[in-house]
């Protein structure tokens, strides 16, 4: 793929074979295959890509040198329905309206877009619509300057009620917000990421509707955005279409935790709406400094908890409390707060957490025998047994090749399952290999279809003229039977 032009149809080409397996346009590879693999030399493409089918779509170099340019329309279009899995990994996507949008991953479908540079666009840098009972991983990329019109870095706008996973990305001078989730009843991890210099006027992170589920913040650094650090719109069950007519209660929750909310032009953390006490949690190792609000601004009118959190000063936060950093307002319960910032306070006991350390069990794959392109799920657990938390990438080999990747990041003293789905169309058996275990699955030919014999005729047992026939023998046999037994009683008797 890329830069193939003035080849004919059946031409070689770099050891490929023109219009088989090598393409001038990205689209045109993309149209050749399902469920497989396009490779994209370096190289600018000037076209809009859509997909729409299970596919890895990845450069074979560095995001910098392998870039897709689009009309002013949306440069990358995707939309996944019923158990489909996308891999987007190592683009340059430029010069488009959205960069990348996703109207939908719908019912048991996988979208991962990772490793790419999504900059220069008019409107959103990644938009996803809706996320159904489906996983969406965005990691790894840089989201930034898209901007002329004002929207968002990296957008979830159409409802979650699935997995949302946003990890260690940059995203930066993006119009509106860094980030921006509305509406959710699933479950939304925000990690890892540097968000700095968003919106005008705008936040870092903002999170609205948040309906049912969990939204977890951590280990971000939100620093010197145009508005708030992080803004809370609405958190509570609402208009809750996800457990209509059903028993179960849905109580939806956010946790900001060991973050780095600092130089924001407005407050660090504005809660607006929650339906009770302590649903929103900014507490556990923040550090909440030099906004130029408040250091947490609650208009809640229930309590939010920030204890254990560092306020850019030892005498704690100011406002409603009794010292000199970031202030707090009514209904935030500070106490107890750090004495040094989060990355300090173990110098005093002089401990240093162990580095991270990996390792890898309990491959699983299912089946181990199928058939021609259907679906194999390969997973394996990774452990870290250190005491920091760590990024690692866990790639997939079949028959000593690397097929798929994926940048996970995994805490101290937990583990992370990792699938992956395949597959193949040609018979045979496939070697595995992923973080260092190892196993197989076999690729079975299509059995061939035997037509069973014509059942055989009812045999026909005839009585000839003049002859016994069947039932004459048989009573001459049981005569004769009663015959022989009646002389043998008269010879006892005599």
């Amino acid at each position: 793929m890329g830069g193939l032009v003035g080849y004919s149809l059946g031409d070689p080409a770099d050891g490929h074979i023109f219009g088989y397996d090598a393409f001038a346009t990205i689209q045109d590879g993309i149209g050749a295959v399902t469920t497989s693999t396009v490779n994209v030399e370096p190289g600018t493409c000037n076209e809009n890509i859509t997909i729409n089918t299970s596919l890895t779509l990845q450069s074979t170099d560095e995001a910098a040198v392998t870039t897709t340019d689009g009309d002013g329309s949306t440069v990358v279009s995707i939309s996944l329905y019923d158990n489909e899995t996308v891999l987007f990994s190592g683009f340059t996507v430029t010069d488009g309206g959205n960069g990348i949008y996703a109207d939908q991953v719908d019912y048991d479908c996988t979208l991962n877009i990772e490793n790419s540079i999504i900059s220069g666009n008019d409107y959103y840098g990644i938009e996803i619509g809706y996320v159904d009972e489906s996983d969406v991983t965005i990691s790894g990329n840089t989201v930034s300057n898209n901007s002329d019109y004002g929207e968002d870095g990296i957008d979830v706008n159409s409802g979650v009620d699935g997995v949302v996973d946003i990890n260690n990305n940059t995203i930066s001078g993006n119009g509106e917000d860094g980030i921006d989730i509305d509406e959710s009843y699933g479950s939304v991890t925000i990690e890892d990421n540097n968000i700095t210099g968003n919106g005008s006027g705008d936040t870092g992170i903002y999170l609205d509707d948040i309906y049912d589920g969990i939204v977890t913040v951590s280990d971000n650094s939100i620093t010197g955005n145009d508005g708030d650090g992080i803004g809370i719109g609405y958190v509570g069950v609402g208009n809750d279409k996800a457990y209509a007519g059903s028993s179960v209660v849905a109580d939806p929750s956010v946790v900001i935790t060991c973050n780095t909310i600092s130089e924001n032009e407005d407050d660090g953390v504005d809660v607006n709406y929650q339906d009770h006490d302590y649903q929103v949690t900014v507490s556990d190792c923040n550090d909440i400094f030099d906004n130029d609000g408040d250091g947490v601004y609650n208009d809640s009118g229930y309590m939010v908890d920030a204890t254990e959190n560092w306020w850019g000063d030892a005498s704690g936060p100011g406002g409603e409390g009794p010292g000199t950093g970031d202030e707090v307002n009514e209904n935030v319960d500070y106490e107890p707060w750090l004495m040094a910032p989060c990355g300090e306070r173990y110098v005093e006991v002089e401990e240093v957490p162990e580095p991270a350390r990996f390792s890898h069990s309990n491959l699983s794959i299912s089946p181990s025998e199928t058939y021609p392109n259907q679906p194999v799920l390969i997973s394996v657990s990774i452990s870290n047994s250190g005491g920091t938390r760590e990024g690692y990438r866990v790639s997939l080999n079949i028959n000593g090749h690397v097929e798929q990747s994926k940048k996970i990041t995994v805490g101290p003293h937990s583990s992370r399952r990792v699938s992956f789905t395949v597959w193949k169309s040609t018979p045979g058996t496939y070697d595995v290999s992923v973080a260092g275990t190892h196993g197989q699955f076999q690729v079975m030919a299509m059995p061939a279809v035997i037509s069973p014999p014509p059942p055989s005729p009812p045999a026909v047992v005839t009585d000839t003229a003049g002859g016994l026939g069947t039932g004459g023998i048989i009573a001459i046999v049981v005569i004769g039977i009663m015959l022989i037994a009646g002389m043998i009683v008269a010879i006892r008797w005599t």
